[in-house]
C-alpha cells in the first residue's frame, strides 16, 4: 500500500439547497456513474441518517455546502507492506 502527500488549491465553496445541486458538481464528485441521480440518492441516505442522528427532518431545500479542491502536488510518502 502506498500512501501520498496531497496538497490542495484551497476550494471553490457554495452553499446551495440540496435540490439545486448541479449535474456538473455531482460528476466533479465522481461518485459511482457520476450522475446527478446517483450523487443524489448517495447524499440523502447520508444526510437522512445524520439527520436522524440529531432528531431532525431532512428536505429538499436543506442547505448543502459544495466543495471543489485541486490537487496541485502529489507525492508517494512510503510504501507499506501488507
Amino acid at each position: 500500500m502506498t500512501i501520498l502527500w496531497l496538497f490542495f488549491k484551497p476550494p471553490e465553496t457554495a452553499i446551495v439547497p440540496f435540490d439545486e445541486v448541479t449535474t456538473a458538481f455531482a460528476y466533479d464528485c465522481g461518485e459511482e456513474d457520476r450522475s446527478l441521480e446517483s450523487w443524489r440518492r448517495i447524499y440523502h441516505d447520508y444526510i437522512e441518517t445524520e439527520c436522524r442522528r440529531m432528531n431532525r427532518m431532512p428536505s429538499e431545500q436543506m442547505p448543502i455546502v459544495c466543495e471543489r479542491f485541486r490537487v496541485v502536488y502529489r507525492e508517494p510518502l512510503q510504501t507499506l507492506m501488507p
